[in-house]
């Protein structure tokens, strides 16, 4: 017997209930730890190794190396204060559980239970799975099932026992409804689903494919409401997010597969070929115009060079034409300067247009 890993006391006998249901073993707890058992006294199997993969993740509890060779049985108090509570007496009886977890969970006095009807596979779901809101555990799975309805259809009803005064215990404003009339208060829970709360299937453990029942508000989901005339009661639910996905991919794949590939290859194969063709009619074009015109827009550069060179020798300052177009100049310019004055002379005297230039009398 082990109270916080330490040995305070061992197995006296076990044997079969009288109806055969179960074991029944005797303990002795030796003084003065016999003061430790009351009534909230919880007793669990602490035998050897316990490893499990479940919803929680990956598990591995041990008590003491004595407890992974021999096993043994180990307990504690509820409240974990034994000291408040009376000793129980000699010879009274307790429940064994199976784990440490499941004998020190809170007792659930008050249970309802639901039907889920899940649009997927439930595998990866097993009884014992919890049932989560928004990460406060108010339940677990307790039945999978089939029903076969009209015209061989089939559903696949799912049981879970929802323990309400888990949520009662965290009210922190009090305003919980009572045990009276309906449990759960059906007027709230129809409230919620109105406001989209729905069940859904979701992966609590991607390495062992295990789920659980996640209790969560789509806003988006169709209206429904809660089936009360039907018992239990159904709740209504949603696709998990992995059905969603897997129903996209495959309705991305159905379209991809709708695509005409053989005759979308063959146009390609086609806009290739005249593609090809362009590219050689462009390659002989080019070649064409390195043969042909390259040679004469070489001569037409060279030829023009020439007449820049003559230009530039005929405009030099040095250059012959330079100097006679500078003479010449200077001719035009005397000679406008005699019509000048031949022009003003004619102007004071006309008369000599007809009688000649007076002779100077000086």
């Amino acid at each position: 017997m082990f109270y916080r890993r330490v040995n305070v006391g061992h197995v006296t006998r076990y044997s079969l209930s009288a109806d055969g249901s179960g074991v029944e073993i005797g303990v002795f707890i030796d003084a003065p730890n016999d003061r430790l058992v009351t009534s909230n006294t919880r007793f669990w199997h602490a035998s050897g190794v316990d490893v499990s993969i479940d919803a929680s993740g990956f598990k591995v509890s041990t008590q003491s190396l004595a407890a992974i060779i021999e096993g043994g049985i180990a307990f504690q108090d509820l409240n974990d204060v034994p000291e408040t509570a009376e000793p129980a007496p000699s010879g009274a009886s307790f429940t064994l559980y199976a784990d440490r977890a499941q004998a020190l969970q809170p007792p659930d006095q008050h249970r309802e239970r639901f039907v889920l009807y899940f649009p997927e596979s439930l595998r990866g779901l097993n009884v014992g799975a919890p049932v989560d809101f928004r990460g406060i555990v108010i339940g677990e799975v307790k039945a999978l099932g089939v029903e076969y309805g009209k015209a061989g259809s089939m559903r696949f009803p799912v049981s879970v026992d929802v323990y309400p005064d888990r949520l009662r215990a965290r009210s922190m404003n009090g305003n919980w409804p009572g045990r009276d009339g309906e449990s759960l208060g059906n007027a709230i829970i129809d409230h919620l689903i109105v406001q989209g709360m729905r069940a859904q299937l979701r992966s609590a453990n991607l390495l062992t494919g295990q789920l659980y029942i996640a209790l969560d508000f789509f806003p988006e989901a169709p209206r429904a409401a809660v089936d009360w005339s039907h018992q239990p009661p159904v709740v209504p639910t949603v696709a998990g997010g992995l059905t969603e996905i897997q129903e996209s991919i495959g309705h991305i794949a159905r379209r991809i597969d709708r695509i005409p590939i053989e005759r979308l290859s063959a146009d390609l194969s086609r806009s290739l070929q005249s593609l090809d063709a362009a590219l050689k009619s462009t390659q002989r074009l080019v070649e064409q115009v390195d043969t042909q015109v390259a040679p004469q827009a070489t001569r037409a550069f060279a030829e023009a060079e020439q007449a820049l060179k003559a230009a530039n020798a005929v405009l030099a300052e040095d250059a012959p034409l330079q100097s006679d177009l500078h003479d010449a100049l200077g001719q035009v310019a005397q000679a406008a300067r005699s019509l000048s004055v031949l022009t003003d002379y004619l102007e004071r005297h006309p008369e000599s247009l007809i009688l000649g230039k007076a002779q100077d009398t000086r």
